[in-house]
């Protein structure tokens, strides 16, 4: 139904075909998981899925640090990051889109680490943690860091048996996060100080509830934000940032606010309601895999939620819906129930 309705945006978007490019994101995305969903048929697939997953992330740091080390970056990032000089982008160019990958790979590998029994595993995935911890700090995102407190308050929700294993876990991230930090005060000065305005976020978003309270219903067609926001700066209030919307329009840096401004309420409500749901897969995953005594592969599908739940924090400071790394995530998690549900029929659960 969403995919639906921004196809439909098409019709009363002022830049059509700046529109079709974002609904071919979306479809692409939706392949994406669909075919991860349908493909991971047994255990062993689940495993290599969420491997992949943490390797992929601490990929993604080592070719950032290979590629411009631990110095500011200098190039141009199309995010409202350009020109703050973060120490480290990564593979995908963008510091703040690099910390919300790393964050959920550090929680995959997490449970990973704690389902494996072999001595060489637990030391590749101990070693890819502290690669994702070294790439979060030097990403230098205060949406990273928040995401990050969403995974660790996730954590102590749904691994109710586990706090204490769970709680040393995350201290043990939080000192090693601390001791980086400490190695490089320039990066928690940048963390810690928020009299910045988010980097023009805070104006980016006072002008996407501009557009929204003009367009509430059905919202100015998906991706037209750019085309609208030049229009709005002139209204009543201080803008800072007046660059970043006029002069190089940026995106709302928010995937909320902007499917609301964008798709209206009735966009909003569709796409909240499935990011509901890919969170209701894993969590009834798990509750099915417990109830069939299958402890390892409840580890897992818990830490894909409380992965995904660092997901919707990070997209509170991103306007990132169609980016394939979460659709893999939210795919693993919906084959994950299709597991648990032929679990428990006769013939049990594939190895």
């Amino acid at each position: 139904l969403y995919l639906l309705w921004i196809t439909f945006s098409l019709l009363w978007a002022d830049r059509p075909s700046v529109a079709l490019e974002g609904v071919e994101e979306w479809l692409i995305s939706a392949v994406v998981f669909v075919v991860v969903a349908t493909t991971i048929t047994n255990r062993r697939y689940v495993r290599a899925m969420l491997w992949a997953f943490v390797l992929g992330g601490a990929a993604s740091v080592l070719i950032g640090l290979i590629t411009t080390g631990l110095t500011p970056a200098q190039s141009a990032i199309a995010s409202a990051s350009q020109g703050e000089g973060r120490l480290l982008s990564g593979g995908v160019s963008d510091p703040n889109y690099l910390a919300a990958g790393v964050v959920a790979g550090a929680v995959i590998a997490g449970g990973l680490f704690a389902t494996s029994r072999r001595a060489g595993a637990r030391w590749i995935l101990a070693i890819s943690i502290a690669i994702l911890i070294l790439g979060e700090v030097a990403s230098e995102s205060r949406g990273g860091l928040l995401a990050a407190g969403g995974a660790a308050i996730a954590a102590l929700i749904l691994f109710k048996r586990q706090r204490l294993a769970v709680g040393s876990i995350i201290a043990i991230i939080v000192t090693v996060g601390a001791l980086i930090l400490v190695a490089s005060p320039g990066a928690w000065q940048r963390i810690s100080k928020f009299n910045g305005g988010g980097s023009g976020r805070t104006e980016l978003w006072t002008v996407a509830w501009r557009i929204a309270s003009d367009h509430p219903v059905v919202g100015v067609g998906l991706d037209n934000f750019i085309t609208q926001e030049a229009k709005y700066v002139r209204q009543p209030g201080a803008l800072k940032s007046v660059a970043l919307i006029a002069e190089k329009p940026h995106v709302v840096h928010n995937q909320y606010l902007e499917a609301f401004t964008e798709t209206g309420i009735i966009g909003f409500v569709l796409l909240t309601s499935m990011m509901v749901g890919f969170l209701s897969c894993g969590v009834r995953a798990a509750k099915g895999f417990d109830a069939r005594g299958q402890p390892e592969l409840a580890t897992l599908a818990r830490a894909v939620v409380v992965a995904e739940v660092s997901v919707y924090v990070a997209l509170f400071f991103l306007s990132d819906g169609p980016d394939q790394r979460f659709w893999i995530l939210f795919g693993i998690g919906a084959a994950m129930l299709g597991l648990a549900s032929r679990a428990s029929q006769p013939g049990g659960l594939p190895q």
